[in-house]
Order: C-alpha cells, then sequence, then structure tokens
C-alpha cells in the first residue's frame, strides 16, 4: 500500500510516527496519523477549512488518550497481547530460570519505565484503528484516473465514525468526524471530475 502513496501522503505517516514518540505512545493510531496531516506543508482544506488547527488537534488528541487510558479496549488489548506496556501497565512477571546447580532462580525485574523506554526506540507498531485508516484511505469510493493515495485519502480513512478515539478528538474540537469525511469525499469527487 505505501507503494501506491504520493511522497506527502508518506510523509504524513513518517510524521505520526514522530508525533507518536513526541507524545511517548508506543504505538501508531489514527490519532496520531491526524497530526501527521497537519505537519504536512498541504493540509487537506476539509480541516483547515473547518478551522481545526494542529494545536487545537494536539490538545484535543493528548485529551482523548490519556496517555493510552483513552484506547478503545481493542486497540489495548492488540498493543498488550504484541508485549507493548501501556501506561499503568505493570511489568510483567519475572521469569524463572534454572542456575548452574538447578534451583530455579527469578530474573531481576525491569522498572516498566525502562521497558517503556526502550519500547520507543523499536519499531512502533500500529493499532487496530490506525491500520484500518490506512486500509480505507486505499479504498475511497470515487471514481479517480490513478490508484495514487494522497493526504485527502489518508484523511477520509481516519475519519470513521466507529474510532472511538477520532470521535472523542473531534467532540473535543467542537464538530463531528461523519460530516468533515462528507467533505473530504466531496473534496476528492470534485479534483477528479476536473
Amino acid at each position: 500500500m505505501f507503494e501506491r502513496m504520493t511522497m506527502d501522503a508518506r510523509m504524513a505517516v513518517i510524521r505520526a510516527q514522530e508525533v507518536a514518540r513526541e507524545l511517548e505512545h508506543p504505538w501508531i493510531g489514527s490519532e496520531h496519523l491526524l497530526l501527521g496531516l497537519f505537519r504536512e506543508d498541504r493540509t487537506p482544506s476539509a480541516l483547515t477549512g473547518s478551522g481545526i488547527t494542529a494545536d487545537a488537534c494536539r490538545e484535543a488528541l493528548v485529551a482523548a488518550v490519556r496517555d493510552g487510558a483513552g484506547l478503545s479496549a481493542k486497540d489495548a488489548a492488540a498493543l498488550r497481547e504484541f508485549g507493548i506496556l501501556l501506561p499503568g501497565d505493570a511489568a510483567p512477571e519475572p521469569k524463572q530460570r534454572r542456575s548452574f546447580f538447578g534451583r530455579r532462580k527469578a530474573e531481576p525485574q525491569e522498572d516498566p519505565a525502562v521497558v517503556r523506554a526502550r519500547q520507543m526506540q523499536e519499531h512502533l507498531p500500529f493499532t487496530l484503528n490506525g491500520k484500518r485508516a490506512l486500509e480505507d484511505a486505499g479504498e475511497v469510493p470515487v471514481q479517480q484516473r490513478d490508484s495514487r493515495i494522497a493526504p485527502e485519502h489518508v484523511l477520509y480513512g481516519i475519519l470513521d465514525p466507529e474510532d472511538e478515539v477520532i470521535v472523542r478528538i473531534f467532540r473535543h474540537l467542537g464538530t463531528e468526524a461523519e460530516p468533515l469525511r462528507a467533505e473530504v469525499l466531496a473534496d476528492l469527487a470534485r479534483f477528479y471530475a476536473a
């Protein structure tokens, strides 16, 4: 899918990873993709036209996610399944190992802050909603001349009305995701009709 993305859309995904690291989130979700779009020189007009700024969006993201406590239950469960510690999670139980003489010896337990710091240096996984946003970006229901994915397509994918975090972010911003999604679709249809 990334090979179909325009350079602007690819940069938005890269910026989403930077945003996640800045916020010390060990995941990339649709909320980070949204903020990644603002960091591009070519922010989709549906966002700028509705008066949403990058600063306001960042503030809404922080309020909506609350260091992982605001993630959807599915996203939090999927991240934990991959071994990602969310803030507030206890460190995993120490593993038992055998010493030279066969006695069991507990390995020292790592501090959760150290585990999270190590996770931040590693590859950040996408949440289920983040993956779905990128998949939906490639399946925008608009007749187009080519199969490229632009930032507007990514925004369309992000504005899923079933994404709890995105819904909370836009409510915090005083608007709803669905009308913006319809506006993005209309913008894309006008662009490809011209």
